[in-house]
């Protein structure tokens, strides 16, 4: 190879970095900023630090482990939305329990191509113990008749890696409540559940609903003449059966 040839390369490959060094946000950007940082769009610098990418000591100089959460970098308050009946209150912090400080590991500013971009999850084993107890700090409760009567402490039904499937635990109940199982279950309207109270635990037990055993005891007398009020369809077809529904 020439010296020519070479000195042109060396000549390319420093307009190259000077470019990518000035002009970063046009060479190497991976897409436009969030908005929160659309100011920052031109100045890589803020976030970045050369050869090393984007580090948690660059984001804490404007945004403040003691302030995050609680108030923005101009210094105003950050209110959390409620539900539409209920005003705004005050955010709950939880950077600051954090037992890594590392906010690329969840954050990322850079919108990009959705196809490159890489998908940052958030992770509950990032939280102390005591503030992964605390769901309403950071989730809405749901207004749902489901949860009209549960309480705040999410972790009683549901588990931290995702909200479904739910296992509820009856034994958290009062004896009250465990006695008024139509205030969370629908009655079935079937033929079997037609003459059937809401007591539903003369059948069924918290743990499942199938197998369910019925105790013809807890029927008035009139009733348990009129087995066939409940049993028509399971009545033997033999000749004694069909002769007795005769009589």
């Amino acid at each position: 190879m020439s010296t020519f040839v070479k000195t042109i390369i060396w000549i390319n490959l420093a307009i190259l970095i000077v470019l990518a060094v000035t002009y970063a946000h046009l060479m190497i950007s991976p897409g436009p900023l969030v908005d929160g940082h659309q100011e920052l769009e031109t100045d890589c610098f803020a976030c970045h630090t050369p050869f090393m990418g984007a580090t948690a000591d660059n984001c804490i100089v404007c945004h403040k482990i003691a302030d995050i959460g609680l108030r923005t970098t101009k210094g105003k308050p950050v209110l959390k939305k409620t539900t539409p009946n209920q005003p705004p209150k005050t955010a709950v912090p939880f950077h600051q329990k954090l037992l890594e400080q590392d906010c690329t590991g969840c954050h990322t500013d850079h919108k990009g191509v959705a196809v490159y971009r890489k998908n940052f999850k958030f992770s509950h084993d990032l939280l102390a113990p005591k503030t992964r107890e605390q769901c309403v700090a950071c989730h809405l409760k749901p207004e749902d008749k489901i949860h009209e009567k549960a309480s705040e402490t999410c972790l009683t039904c549901h588990v931290q890696e995702k909200w479904k499937p739910a296992t509820f635990k009856h034994d958290q109940l009062s004896k009250a409540e465990l006695q008024n199982c139509v205030s969370c279950h629908k009655l079935p309207e079937d033929k079997l559940h037609e003459n059937t109270s809401d007591q539903c635990a003369d059948c069924h037990q918290t743990k499942a609903w199938k197998p369910a055993t019925f105790s013809h005891e807890s029927l008035p007398p009139a009733q348990l003449r009129q087995c066939v009020a409940c049993h028509a369809k399971v009545r033997p077809d033999d000749m004694r059966h069909r002769q007795s529904s005769k009589r």
